[in-house]
């Protein structure tokens, strides 16, 4: 019914209770790391509070603007704020997406330099490729996959779209093309390399 139950507010509260307080991720969360990146690595706490942000700030009832949490809220702003330059675009772009359901969680010049770097990277087919959204290294030592991805084109145009960028922007509409093109007719799936 597009409103907040209650199991859903105790979930966002756990979220907040667990929430880092003190160290270098101070904002964020402790994430896994098996070394399965670009999820589970060094880089990941970025990722997973892009998920969080991106939980609180699709909540309904304003749950974002709720004045219980603007204290997390600031330490997140805090968190993306000092260490956005530091992260793989890939995660950037979960930043950037999370920026447009969280006011001022990047500033200006983060989401332009996020949204400069991702057309630099669009390949001649209209998409992208994951292995190039990071210095991402197959635990099996083989080449990273060259070739535009589903992921990656997805991740790309849904980030771009969220952050103002229109779908008749030449470089949105090829990477929606790309897709088009690409996803498989008989399951609706995109290839995805990792």
């Amino acid at each position: 019914d597009g409103r907040l139950t209650g199991d859903t507010r105790t979930a966002l509260g756990v979220m907040w209770a667990l929430q880092m307080k003190t160290g270098l991720n101070n904002g964020a969360w402790t994430w896994l790391n098996f070394d399965y990146e670009p999820w589970e690595s060094p880089n990941s706490p970025y990722f997973g509070a892009s998920l969080a942000a991106l939980a609180a700030g699709s909540a309904p009832d304003a749950y974002a603007a709720a004045p219980d949490i603007q204290d997390n809220l600031k330490a997140l702003r805090g968190y993306f704020n000092r260490e956005h330059g530091k992260v793989s675009l890939l995660n950037q772009l979960m930043g950037l997406w999370a920026s447009a359901k969280i006011p001022s969680l990047l500033i200006p010049e983060q989401r332009q330099s996020t949204i400069d770097a991702t057309h630099a990277l669009q390949q001649p087919d209209g998409g992208w490729r994951t292995s190039s959204l990071g210095t991402f290294k197959r635990v099996d030592g083989t080449a990273n996959d060259t070739k535009s991805d589903g992921y990656a084109t997805g991740l790309a145009t849904l980030a771009l779209q969220e952050a103002g960028v229109t779908r008749t922007d030449p470089r949105v509409a090829k990477g929606l093309e790309w897709l088009r093109r690409n996803q498989d007719r008989a399951t609706g799936r995109w290839i995805a390399t990792s």
